[in-house]
Parts: C-alpha cells; sequence; structure tokens
C-alpha cells in the first residue's frame, strides 16, 4: 500500500537526508530560511498535482511525527538524531505553530549537550522564553543558564540567554517558589509512617530554603549568602536522615531533593556583584564564588547519580523521582562539562 505525506512529512522526509546546520553558525539564518522555501514550495506543488493528504485517508494536519519510527524500532541517540529531533522541533514550532510538539522534539534534544552543544543551546533558549511565558520561572532560569553555557561561543545565542536569565532574576518572586521536580509538600508512597513524617518535615525546610532570596546589596550581600547556603544545608541534613532509613523509596526522593537543593544554590550564586565594590575585592568575591558553585553543582550531580542508582531496584512509587533526577543530571553535567 502507498503511503501518502503531507507537506511538512516530505519536507522532513528530505531535510532528514541533508546534513542540518547548527544553530547559531553563518549558514543558520540562511538555511532555516530555505527550509521555510521548501515547505511553501512542496504545499503549493501538493495541492497543484490534488494530493490532498484528507482524500487518501490522511488528516490533513499530518505534521512530523508521522514519519518517525515505532519506539522499538529506534536506534539508539546519536549526533544524527540530535539534529533531526530539533529541526523537527523547530518546523513544527515555525511551520505548523504546533507549540506542544515543538516542545517534546526540543525536550529531546536537551540529552545531547556534549555532542551538540549549540542545538541544545537553541532547544534550551526557546523552551526558556515558553517556560516564562507559563510563569514557570524556576525551570526558565535553569533552561537559560544551559543555554547560555553550552552557548557561550555563539554571541547571539548567548546575548538572548543572559538578557532572559537576568530578566527573571528580577522577576522572581518569594511567592513564586517553584521546585524541580515534584512539588514541595509531596509525600512519599509506599513507606512508613515514621519516614513519611520524617520526608514531610524536610520539604518544610525545602520550603524554608526557597523562601529565603539572595540580596545583591553590599550592605547584605555576605549575610544574604550565609543565610541562604545555612538554609540549604539545614534541609540537605534533614534529608540524609530520611536517607537512613534505608528506604528504597525514601532513598530516591531525598537524594533528588538534596540534588535539587545543591543545583539551585548553584545557580542562586550567579547574580551581578554590587558595582560599588572596590575592583580587587569583587575580583576576589567572583573567584570564591566560582569556586563554590562549581563544588555545589558537583556535590548535585553525585546526589543525582545516588537516586538513579537506588531507583534502579525500587518500586513504582520512585518512578516521578527518578525521571526527576534524570533530567536534573543531564542539566547539570552541561555546566559542569563547560566548567562554569
Amino acid at each position: 500500500m502507498t503511503r501518502h505525506f503531507g507537506p511538512l512529512a516530505l519536507l522532513h522526509l528530505y531535510v532528514g537526508e541533508a546534513k542540518a546546520p547548527i544553530p547559531g553558525t553563518m549558514n543558520d539564518r540562511r538555511t532555516c530560511n530555505w527550509y521555510r522555501r521548501c515547505a511553501v514550495s512542496l504545499a503549493l506543488v501538493i495541492a497543484t498535482l490534488g494530493c490532498d493528504p484528507a482524500q487518501k485517508g490522511e488528516p490533513r494536519s499530518a505534521d512530523l511525527a508521522d514519519v518517525q519510527p515505532a519506539p522499538s524500532d529506534r536506534p539508539a541517540p546519536s549526533v544524527r538524531d540530535a539534529r533531526h529531533q530539533y529541526y523537527r522541533g523547530y518546523l513544527a514550532d515555525v511551520l505548523a505553530g504546533d507549540r506542544t510538539r515543538a516542545q517534546e522534539h526540543y525536550q529531546a534534544v536537551l540529552g545531547h549537550g556534549a555532542e551538540q552543544p549549540n542545538l541544545v543551546a537553541a532547544a534550551a533558549l526557546r523552551l526558556a522564553r515558553w517556560a516564562e511565558i507559563r510563569r514557570e520561572r524556576r525551570t526558565a532560569m535553569d533552561l537559560a543558564v544551559r543555554a547560555s553555557v553550552l552557548g557561550a561561543d555563539t554571541p547571539r545565542m548567548k546575548t538572548a540567554a543572559d538578557a532572559l536569565r537576568l530578566r527573571l532574576a528580577r522577576t522572581v518572586r518569594a511567592q513564586d517558589i517553584e521546585v524541580r521536580g515534584p512539588r514541595a509538600g509531596t509525600a512519599i508512597e509506599g513507606v512508613s509512617p515514621e519516614i513519611a513524617a520524617q520526608f514531610a518535615a524536610a520539604e518544610g525546610l525545602l520550603g524554608a530554603y526557597h523562601r529565603r532570596r539572595l540580596q545583591p546589596r553590599l550592605e547584605a550581600l555576605v549575610a544574604s549568602v550565609r543565610g541562604k547556603r545555612g538554609a540549604m544545608e539545614r534541609a540537605v541534613r534533614a534529608y540524609r536522615e530520611v536517607i537512613a532509613s534505608g528506604n528504597r523509596i525514601a532513598t530516591v526522593a531525598a537524594e533528588f531533593r538534596i540534588a535539587s537543593l545543591h543545583y539551585d544554590f548553584s545557580l542562586s550564586l550567579t547574580f551581578e556583584l554590587p558595582g560599588e565594590l572596590a575592583p580587587e575585592v569583587a575580583m576576589s568575591m567572583r573567584s570564591s564564588l566560582r569556586s563554590e558553585v562549581r563544588q555545589v553543582r558537583a556535590r548535585a550531580k553525585a546526589a543525582y547519580a545516588r537516586s538513579l542508582v537506588a531507583g534502579v531496584v525500587a518500586s513504582a512509587e520512585a518512578k516521578p523521582w527518578s525521571e526527576a533526577s534524570s533530567l536534573g543530571l543531564a542539566s547539570v553535567e552541561d555546566l559542569l562539562r563547560s566548567g562554569k
């Protein structure tokens, strides 16, 4: 039986055989414009020939998903896969206006920071802007920082990511508390009442940590950093008491929270220093902050990894925490890999 494809699907088949350009390079805009022209031309040809997809039993909205292999037939992730995922997302976003489909493809690209930093930076920046629109400021900040780091060699990309990051830093308020993974106060299932109570107490300290805002003003700078660091350490100690119970489900969740606390604190330390600081003092403080950021992110990476290891033998109740750890680990690895 002959299968008929819509315009976007045909474009995908053609683009899939081409070497996709890297976002932010000199030929990126020219190539993307070429893709648009190809899509329009293909649509006109199909319309002229009377090959209406709806008349052939294919929905008129057929898109790039139509030509994806079944999950069991998909090869292991590769650089080629990352390029294809990005441009599937780009075409769904720009040509089809299908943000849901585009977001799925952009999300799939995020695990390729080592092989395709510019692709991941472009996808992260797009996702960050959408997260900002949805008022998911913590998610948007994560993605903006990731885009800034991975796109550091592309001035246009870095400038856009840094502008978004600074805008988010100004608009996040104490009442906009967001945490990675399951929301703060989530109860863990499949554990004893004693462990559940321990975890609930730790969740309360998690909320207290997120309510602390850094004040990068000269008169409050050191005290606010010290206070937020102390709040993080208190929450981490509470989660470690949960881990000491030996329960696998509790360990997956608690290690994830420990990782996310460290990761969040590392992002909090990437603020602009007050302009009134003496140059030598500012230089020393920047060096100290960069050193602490690297150390804290290394701890975050280790805790994410421990959460994933514990999740391998845990029951289904641990799945949301394991999935959140997997995403967090990919993000922090990108930042560590770039030495930022």
